[in-house]
């Protein structure tokens, strides 16, 4: 079956089926702080018959004004049946793409994302910064979205790069939000950017420069020495993997994660509540 034919079929079979949306406080703030993301979160599910697939994958469909895409969340790592609808890549990226473009957050809220290799301190850098300031920031961590609640590889148009695009503009509406993680430039580059880009108030990024030999020593000494080694530090390692258009602060290595912070807190505006080390959780 082609896209068309599968999206045609989708389309046809819209009004019969059964709407799954968040709770009604949910909309609402969305709708107050942006109208588009509001759309997004009206989701639409069916089951396609399996005689119509070579088994009945459960099918999102997401509107946005006259937009429409199509996903199957059981396939594994985002991939679609092969031959019948879009592939992932292409997918992933229609959805991001009905979240961008639009305001996002509000003028009080401040947006930060930390950028850098495995075992640069980006982790470090944003629990600090939240210990901090105290409630009010939300963190949004890569690995966590990924690995823990999709349980994705880190493949070009995964579907996590949307989900770290739509909770961060959802949380900006009400919290501050600091993004941390690897985020290659080749994966997330766009969604960030456009991020930087749609975010009404101020956007800082930050890219923690610190070299291969470094990034191991202090791998050696953390609890995820244990999950992966020398090895994928190495794979993973990109030397200076910085954001188009000159958006990013590096950080080099040198900086103590004091000076991190409290560079980071300062130039976002986020002295409310204190700069000093977090005494109390």
């Amino acid at each position: 079956m082609s896209g068309r034919m599968a999206l045609g079929l989708v389309m046809r079979r819209l009004r019969s089926v059964r709407r799954l949306e968040p709770p009604r406080s949910a909309r609402q703030r969305a709708g107050r702080c942006c109208p588009e993301l509001s759309l997004l979160l009206r989701l639409t599910v069916l089951d396609l018959p399996a005689r119509q697939a070579p088994r009945a994958p459960r099918i999102g469909v997401l509107v946005q004004q006259q937009d429409t895409v199509i996903f199957d969340d059981h396939a594994s790592h985002a991939h679609m049946h092969r031959g019948s609808l879009p592939r992932a890549t292409e997918l992933t990226a229609s959805l991001a793409a009905t979240v961008t473009g639009v305001s996002a957050g509000s003028s009080s809220t401040r947006l930060i994302v930390l950028r850098g290799n495995s075992g640069s301190g980006k982790s470090s850098v944003a629990a600090e910064i939240r210990a901090r300031y105290g409630r009010g920031i939300a963190l949004v961590g890569q690995d966590n979205l990924r690995r823990v609640v999709l349980h994705e590889r880190d493949v070009p148009g995964g579907a996590n790069i949307g989900l770290i695009d739509t909770v961060t503009r959802y949380a900006l509406c009400e919290f501050h939000v600091v993004v941390e993680g690897i985020l290659r430039a080749a994966h997330y580059g766009p969604m960030l950017e456009a991020l930087h880009r749609d975010h009404q108030s101020v956007a800082r990024f930050y890219y923690l420069d610190v070299p291969l030999e470094e990034t191991l020593r202090r791998h050696a000494n953390r609890p995820q020495a244990t999950e992966f080694g020398e090895a994928d530090m190495r794979a993973w390692y990109r030397e200076r993997d910085l954001l188009p258009g000159g958006i990013e602060q590096i950080i080099p290595a040198a900086s103590s994660l004091e000076d991190t912070v409290r560079l980071v807190m300062l130039e976002a505006g986020l002295v409310g509540n204190s700069l000093q080390p977090a005494t109390q959780p």
